[in-house]
């Protein structure tokens, strides 16, 4: 049975790399040679259990007391206190050492392959095997310490490329490191965009080479180029960069990936990117690479724990290799911190930045910090640290603004300001593919109701039709009610010329009433026979006469009620003498009596002699009060004898105004109010009595109907042939004088009528809007059923589709990762 010391091993101390030193220490002691270490190798392929040291003890190649002395020299050369970070440091650093020593004697490639650590199968004589499977047929590439040579797997017949050290770069261990430690982190990330590894293995001078896929196509960089080319005269053709973002997108979760393990690129830039030719991307050259610790400066995969695909890395590939503040990159695609040589600020958002550049490439055809050859690497630098970043929109005017500000974000000076993972930037391109608002700026209002409206299409085209349909009904409700208001408003011009014009037959034919009453008084019997005896100028005989003529008077004034009064007017001498028959208010008999009369009215019978006998003429008069003047009576005189003679005889007939009478219409929906007035606007006679304005004087037909005014307002009265007539809201009022030979002309009167509507029209509208509503319900009712007998006729699939929004996917089926 072993001791426990042999079986077992500190902690701190790695059990592969205990091994590595041990062989090479072995070597360089010359306790044991080449061929006892790959036996030894050869049977730990049988014993998985064990370790190499243990192997060597038990077949006798060496003595247990040997491996303890080996055992407490590694821990008398660390320090007691020091932790185990400080041990498998100075445990790494020893190896290394050892490991280059021993290799300057060793000659098999499987030794010299464990030795530095790569994975081989020394019980297997199938390196060489596999030199000549795999030929290299021409150089395709160069890069600082290495070089890919385009290759053919015979075994399986497919071509691949194989990545080795350049030859000046054989004798130099960190190179040899830094290509081994590309080897695996490339292999450590198994995704689709990021180009596979097939074999790790050594030439025949042991010297480590890989085989990975080889990826036919072109680079990021002239795709970009072509891009630009092809679109220089139609650069918003949103096809063409739709499928640009597809690629960024690739490359964004290989990024994302890479982080989710721990390791940044920090050489990102479209030449380090190939696009195949049915369009596969993937991510090249991780020589540059750098490992950090994943819970501080990486996202967690989802679901937390290992990602899925993740190889973990051998662990003396955990440290960093360039060294504290030297400057790592490709200067046109540099973040300000690489620029600077800050090693302990580079991470995830130095990855980001050169993503943003990539992107600042894609959108512009430029590069985001552009070097001339004259410039001093140095003076780029300062530049890029001090310089404010570009923006897209200043050297391409047409990139969308989302891109702008997301290309923007991601290239910010401060890695705060940037996006703080891979997936935001990715999220916010598939936003902005997808027609969804981003991130990185805030869109205007006019483009947020847009999507809004878009994103509920079948509501919004429910609603747009509801509302197209309500404005046709509303507009046809409008016409029609325009419409008829125009039927209206013409058939009430009409009604109200026609009710004008009867009205004037009728204060005609009033007149002619009232002219034949006159003649008749001018041809009684007994008032010629009095005319007589006044131009013979007869006294005796005058009386005599006189005594029959007041009982023919009566009886004319007994006939009509609106007479107040029937006199004889004579001229005499220049004397003037009156006798008039009256109503006498303390007899209920008419009085036969000599009076005398207002001046005015005698000024209107002594101008009546000058009109030809049996002709008669009128006025209106109004008797002055102390409220101002109010209409009182209408005088009509006809001369009996005229002026030709000494004497002259005028008969007139003093009757009340509504001698003339108004007619009116009243109905439950329209109201027609007739009025006469003199050449001021006061009203004269109305057919009921009107309202009296604020201190009680006469009313004014302006005060009861402001529309009439305008007729009224001129300085001279109206002329005889003037019409006037206005419609306002649901009221129609014409005005016209009265035009009749009877009446004096300098002192004309006027019809005044007006039609009011108002509950008319309110009747009709209120009709309207009744029929409205019930046709809009009915529209309501008929759009619900409609998208009922849609929703219960149409899948539920459908209908959920049209509001849905996929994620963005590649424009053709060749274009699939993975």
């Amino acid at each position: 049975m072993q001791d426990d010391s042999t079986s077992s091993e500190p902690s701190s101390i790695e059990p592969e790399r205990t091994d590595r030193l041990f062989a090479a220490a072995a070597l360089i002691a010359g306790r044991l040679d080449e061929a006892a270490i790959l036996g030894a190798l050869r049977l730990l392929d049988e014993r998985p259990l064990e370790r190499l040291v243990d192997v060597f003890v038990s077949e006798g190649l060496v003595g247990e007391s040997e491996v303890i002395k080996f055992r407490r020299t590694i821990d008398s050369g660390s320090h007691p206190a020091a932790d185990n970070a400080s041990k498998d440091t100075f445990l790494e650093r020893l190896t290394e050492r050892r490991v280059a020593q021993a290799l300057k004697s060793v000659r098999d490639p499987s030794l010299r392959a464990f030795l530095q650590g790569m994975p081989s199968d020394p019980g297997d004589d199938g390196f060489a095997t596999r030199r000549r499977e795999c030929d290299l047929t021409e150089l395709h590439g160069r890069g600082g310490f290495g070089e890919v040579w385009r290759g053919h797997q015979a075994a399986l017949n497919r071509e691949v490329a194989v990545k080795q050290l350049r030859p000046d770069s054989h004798k130099d261990a960190e190179a040899t490191q830094r290509f081994l430690r590309e080897a695996h982190i490339i292999a450590s990330l198994q995704h689709p965009n990021i180009v596979p590894i097939y074999d790790l293995w050594a030439d025949e001078e042991g010297f480590p080479r890989y085989s990975m896929r080889f990826v036919q196509g072109k680079t990021f960089d002239e795709v970009i180029t072509e891009f630009h080319q092809r679109t220089r005269d139609r650069r918003r053709d949103r096809v063409e960069l739709n499928e640009m973002l597809y690629i960024f997108l690739a490359v964004c979760d290989a990024i994302a990936f890479a982080h989710a393990h721990g390791v940044i690129h920090r050489d990102l830039k479209p030449e380090n990117i190939m696009v195949s030719d049915f369009g596969q991307v993937v991510v090249l050259d991780w020589g540059l690479a750098k490992i950090v610790d994943t819970a501080s400066d990486a996202p967690s995969p989802p679901g937390g724990g290992e990602a899925k695909g993740a190889t973990p890395l051998p662990k003396r590939f955990g440290s960093v290799i360039t060294g504290g503040g030297a400057i790592v990159g490709s200067p046109t695609y540099m973040s300000p911190e690489q620029a600077a040589g800050l090693g302990e600020a580079i991470g995830r958002t130095t990855d980001i930045y050169g993503l943003g550049g990539i992107l600042y490439r894609m959108l512009t055809g430029s590069v985001p910090h552009p070097r001339t050859r004259n410039k001093w690497i140095g003076q780029h630098f300062a530049q890029i640290i001090k310089k404010e970043t570009p923006r897209a929109r200043s050297t391409a005017a047409w990139v969308p603004r989302p891109l702008d500000a997301i290309c923007a974000k991601a290239m910010a000076k401060p890695q705060s300001a940037r996006y703080q993972s891979v997936s935001e930037l990715e999220m916010d391109i598939r936003c902005w593919l997808v027609d969804e608002p981003v991130s990185a700026c805030q869109e205007p209002l006019g483009t947020r109701l847009r999507r809004w409206f878009l994103r509920r299409r079948v509501g919004t085209v429910v609603f747009v039709c509801f509302m197209v349909l309500s404005a046709v009904l509303a507009c046809a409700a409008y016409f029609f009610l325009e419409a008829d208001r125009r039927v209206i408003d013409q058939e009430t011009t009409t009604q109200l010329r026609r009710s004008a014009e009867s009205q004037q037959r009728m204060i005609d034919q009033k007149l002619e009433e009232l002219e034949g009453d006159l003649q008749v008084l001018t041809g009684l019997t007994s008032l010629r026979r009095f005319t007589r005896q006044v131009v013979i100028k007869a006294p005796q005989n005058e009386r005599a006469e006189l005594e029959d003529v007041p009982a023919d008077m009566r009886n004319v004034l007994d006939s009509n009620r609106y007479f107040n009064a029937i006199g004889i007017w004579i001229l005499r001498g220049g004397q003037t003498t009156i006798y008039e028959v009256s109503h006498s208010e303390e007899t209920s008999r008419a009085v036969f009596k000599e009076t005398s009369l207002p001046q005015d009215v005698e000024q209107f019978l002594a101008d009546s002699r000058s009109i030809p006998v049996g002709t008669t003429r009128a006025m209106i008069r109004s008797t002055e009060t102390a409220d101002g003047p109010e209409p009182s009576n209408m005088i009509a005189a006809s001369p009996s004898l005229g002026e030709d003679g000494d004497v002259s005889i005028v008969i007139f007939i003093d009757a009340d105004i509504r001698f003339l009478g108004l007619g009116t219409h009243r109905d439950d929906l329209v109201r027609t109010e007739v009025y006469i007035t003199d050449d001021r606007g006061a009203i004269l006679l109305a057919q009921d009595e009107p309202p009296k304005p604020a201190g009680g004087k006469q009313p004014l037909i302006q005060h009861l109907y402001p529309e009439a005014t305008h007729y009224f307002s001129g300085k001279s009265p109206p002329s005889s042939d003037t019409e006037f007539f206005v419609t306002s809201g649901s009221r129609t009022v014409r005005v016209e004088p009265i035009v009749d030979e009877v009446f004096d002309g300098d002192a004309p009167i006027h019809l005044v009528k007006v039609r009011d509507l108002s509950h008319f029209v309110e009747t009709l509208h209120e009709t309207r809007s009744q029929v409205v509503v019930v046709v809009l319900f009915l529209l309501v009712g008929a759009l619900v059923v409609i998208g009922g007998v849609l929703w219960l006729l149409t899948p539920p699939s459908n209908w959920s589709a049209l509001g849905d929004v996929d994620s963005p996917r590649p424009p053709s089926s060749s274009r699939e990762m993975g």
